[in-house]
Order: structure tokens, then sequence, then C-alpha cells
């Protein structure tokens, strides 16, 4: 049964990606809105084949070895957009799900509650600290909920020290159905043990706000004295 599983995800995913290609490269006529909507079909297919590559290959190790490397708390910089502007999330292992697990929350520009964000499937590559996930969210000012895909490329350190930063991508929409646009680039910095300790607080928001201003201000002065 999982063998046929297997080749039918095969088939279907070559099928996407023979389809778009053709139609990208203009030998097979398909509307714009139908190309688009394969276009992201074929990244939400990679994206699975990905994370049950990693967990079918064991990629994660032991428990242990992830605690030292990308679990804990993380600030999230959104670039090139003022919105979105930033967010804090929390990396953990949950034992029930036997899977990696993000939540995060956004704030804007002005350090104001943006969104809620969680992961619905995630994996790393142990190997290449590469995780890659599915995520749904809820916006403080909208009644829609929305969904998209992403991924973080952790960088290597010496043995035995804890993973600090990373790069990464995400994608937004709906990825029920099968749309998702907007790549948004992101950098992210290991949160420090007293920030931890003020985000994760249930009832102190206004010095959650401040840090987060703080926190966002301090960010772009490094940003802004790095590409002069």
């Amino acid at each position: 049964m999982k063998n046929l599983l297997l080749a039918t995800f095969l088939l279907v995913f070559v099928a996407t990606a023979f389809v778009t290609i053709l139609g990208i490269a203009g030998k097979l006529t398909i509307k714009d809105e139908y190309l688009n909507k394969l276009f992201y079909l074929l990244i939400i297919q990679s994206i699975a084949s990905v994370i049950a590559l990693f967990k079918k290959t064991s990629f994660f190790g032991d428990k242990s070895s992830i605690d030292t490397l990308v679990l804990g708390c993380w600030w999230q910089f959104v670039l090139y957009r003022r919105n979105n502007a930033l967010s804090f999330f929390e990396i953990s292992y949950s034992e029930d799900q036997q899977q990696l697990v993000l939540h995060g929350r956004s704030f804007n520009s002005k350090g104001e509650p943006f969104a809620r964000w969680w992961s619905v499937c995630a994996a790393i590559n142990a190997a290449t600290l590469e995780l890659r996930y599915f995520w749904k969210g809820d916006h403080e000012a909208e009644e829609e909920d929305f969904s998209g895909v992403g991924s973080y490329r952790f960088k290597h350190t010496e043995k035995g020290t804890v993973v600090k930063e990373a790069t990464g991508w995400y994608l937004s929409g709906n990825i029920d159905q099968l749309s998702v646009t907007g790549k948004q680039k992101v950098e992210v910095l290991r949160a420090s043990e007293n920030h931890c300790k003020i985000m994760l607080s249930a009832d102190n928001y206004k010095d959650q706000s401040e840090l987060v201003q703080k926190v966002l201000s301090d960010y772009r002065t490094q940003f802004s004295l790095e590409i002069r």
C-alpha cells in the first residue's frame, strides 16, 4: 500500500511538473490563473516531499541532538516589508506529534500585534540544518485565516555550540486551495534568555511591546550600517 501511495504521489508530482514547465515555456496553452495554481501546487508538493523524505530517512537524529541545534526562541525579521515586520516564535519538539512544532506571533513596524501563526507539519535535515514547514495563522484584524509554506536554513557552528542564526523565506495564502503567493525573505536570530522570559509571559504585554520595538529598532540600525 505504501509503495502504491508513493508511486501515485511521484506520478502526480512528475505530471504537475511536466505540465507546468510546458506552460511556462509556451509549449502548452494554459490560462494564467491555472498556470499560477499549477506553479504553486508544484511548490507545495515539493515541500511535502521534502518533509516526508526527512521523516522517512530519520534525519532528525536523536532528540538530544536537536535540543542543542534549533530548539528554543527566535526572532524573525521580514525583509523588504513594513506591515508584518517581525515575529517572535518558539521551536519545540512534540512527543505526541513526534515532530518539531513552531508557534509564533507577528508584529507590525510599530510593535503592535499583527498575527499569530503555528506549524501544522515540520521537519529538519540534521545534516544541512534546513527546516521545511507548513503553517497556518490567525490575523489580528481580519476574520479569515491564512496559511502557507516556509523554509529556514540554520547556519552551522562549531560542534557542541548552539545555532544562533538562519536565513529563509515563506509564502502565504491558502494551502487548502493551493493558492500561496508573495514570497518573503527573512532573517532569523536566536532570542536571548531574558527576551524569551518576557515574550513567553502570559500577561506582560507592555514589556513585550517595548521589547519588540527595541529589537526591531536595533536590527534596523545594524542592517543599515551593514549595507552602507
